[in-house]
């Protein structure tokens, strides 16, 4: 989205919810950085939402932008990048490169995933605003980790082997009362 678009239509969502307190340049530009990879064509859609399903200005304006983003993007399918991955050595065309640590102090190995430094296969399974690491081999294994093996397909989305809860609840179990900072 043209940083111009998001201005105005951020005054016109002001105005509209006669919201007289304006946000700071600053606020602005942090808001838009995190906006920014929203196409224009979807803005006004985006906007006309806003307007509709709240009473007030939204409190968070990224999150509503990006909200409201992604509807757009479930409603029109077609307006979708296909992306065609192109050959690649470094991650044999996926995308991203999987690799693990043992951490000795935790007792158990860390599995990662980084974006591949050399292409740009991976956005065909992250959105272009992920902010990942980007990794080559050879930089890995200078700083100590194993190099995994992937299996994502083209297209395939990120899936993680274990949810969130199965790993709090993994890390807590190894943990006493005496380790938890606060």
């Amino acid at each position: 989205m043209r940083n111009e678009l998001f201005q105005s239509t951020v005054a016109d969502l002001y105005e509209f919810f006669n919201y007289n307190r304006k946000p700071s340049p600053r606020s602005l530009t942090l808001v838009f950085n995190r906006v920014k990879h929203i196409p224009d064509k979807a803005i006004p859609w985006i906007q006309e939402q806003m307007e509709s399903d709240y009473d007030t200005i939204p409190r968070n304006l990224g999150k509503a932008f990006h909200y409201w983003w992604i509807k757009w993007q479930e409603r029109h399918p077609e307006a979708r990048e296909v992306f065609k991955p192109v050959p690649c050595d470094e991650c044999h065309g996926k995308g991203l490169i999987w690799f693990s640590k043992h951490n000795e102090e935790a007792g158990c190995t860390f599995q990662y995933c980084g974006r591949c430094a050399k292409c740009e296969n991976w956005k065909q399974h992250l959105s272009t605003h992920h902010r990942g690491k980007y990794v080559t081999k050879d930089q890995l294994l200078e700083d100590g980790y194993t190099l995994e093996t992937g299996t994502l397909e083209p297209g395939e989305q990120v899936h993680f082997s274990h949810s969130v809860g199965d790993m709090i609840k993994s890390v807590a179990s190894t943990m006493s009362m005496d380790d938890i900072p606060f």
